[in-house]
């Protein structure tokens, strides 16, 4: 996956790469 797909923030980014690693809601709300 690239660093920054088109369209996609930083954060966007971030946070699918802590989806993918099966993080929960909380989880992610702590990062």
């Amino acid at each position: 996956m690239p660093a920054h797909p088109d369209g996609l923030t930083k954060r966007e980014v971030q946070v699918l790469n802590i989806v993918a690693d099966g993080k929960t809601s909380q989880e992610i709300a702590e990062y």
